[in-house]
């Protein structure tokens, strides 16, 4: 087993960000044939290479750190056990919902939390009034002219 770090950047500066995601793992593939010494249709990438650089591939990308094992003929790369560690601490832990109430409940709750109390509406056309200003004699002037 072999740990090994692929600056990505050097190759990837200059590929538009479309194609970027692609040329990554075409480059990963030839970086880690050309070290291995063997074609690069027998280098296989691991489903979590592939998560861990599709989602830095948004925000850009320098380098990854990887592990290289060689099975027979095959050269299997995977993403490195630190960044392993590292990727299931970043995983936020979700509460589950209250078993009490139903989803419905939960939805008219926060819904009624959004709405304003009716109090603060009529404090607020209070004080236009006592400003002397009518919202209803300043549409009614609009609108003519």
């Amino acid at each position: 087993m072999l740990t090994r770090t692929i600056n990505l950047r050097r190759r990837l500066v200059k590929i538009s960000r479309v194609r970027r995601l692609h040329k990554a793992m075409d480059y990963l593939k030839e970086d880690i044939a050309k070290h291995a010494k063997v074609d690069a249709s027998l280098v296989k990438i691991s489903g979590d290479l592939n998560s861990y650089v599709t989602s830095k591939m948004a925000r850009g990308m320098n380098s990854v750190k990887v592990t290289v094992d060689k099975v027979g003929d095959v050269i299997k790369v995977d993403l490195a056990t630190e960044l392993k560690r590292a990727k299931k601490e970043e995983k936020p832990v979700v509460a589950a919902p209250a078993a009490g109430k139903p989803k419905d409940e939960e939805k008219a709750s926060a819904a009624a939390a959004s709405v304003p109390a009716p109090k603060e509406k009529k404090a607020a056309t209070a004080h236009k009034k006592e400003a002397g200003v009518d919202s209803t004699k300043q549409k009614a002037k609009k609108a003519p002219g």
